[in-house]
């Protein structure tokens, strides 16, 4: 566990991505099928 925390900007860097790619919403799908993958 000795990986660098990321810092505040390439937090909102990889949120700005998500929100301009939807990825935001591809993320929650892929979550969501893992899910009921899973919970079977």
């Amino acid at each position: 566990m000795e990986d660098p925390v990321p810092d505040h900007s390439t937090l909102s860097r990889f949120r700005s991505e998500l929100t301009r790619n939807k990825g935001k919403e591809k993320l929650l799908l892929a979550f969501n099928r893992q899910e009921e993958t899973f919970a079977r």
